[in-house]
């Protein structure tokens, strides 16, 4: 599934543990989403996969799984309010929107050598 921003793949995949002992049931409640927002659309998701099996589930549940992950991740709203912030800062440069800089950013820039000239010749004499 990766990192937080990125979008989860089209197929999701809940797969068995292969060995099981003591410890998988133990640490079986980890990743999961009880008693959050997303807990009415994990169940719904669950449910589906134990009704249609791991084979058939990533065809017929890929809807409940989007959704899921979609609610746990955020990426969608992350995304969102990145553009959101991409176009205010664009229109904050243009000058439309806020106390915006009305010419560009490099015009007036002082020069490298002119800084502090006048203090180093008065003490030089």
């Amino acid at each position: 599934m990766g990192i937080i921003n990125t979008k989860p793949s089209e197929t999701g995949t809940l797969e068995t543990p292969v060995l099981r002992n003591p410890l998988t049931d133990a640490f079986a409640t980890i990743g999961f989403h009880e008693g959050t927002e997303c807990e009415d659309m994990e169940m719904n998701m669950l449910d589906c996969y134990e009704a249609m099996g791991p084979v058939k589930g990533r065809e017929y549940c890929k809807l409940y799984f989007q959704d899921f992950m979609e609610c746990s991740r955020k990426w969608k709203q992350l995304h969102r309010v990145g553009d959101m912030r991409r176009e205010r800062r664009k229109q904050w440069l243009k000058g439309l929107m806020g106390q915006g800089p009305r010419v560009p950013l490099s015009a007036g820039c002082p020069q490298h050598d002119g800084v502090g000239t006048e203090a180093l010749n008065d003490t030089n004499k």
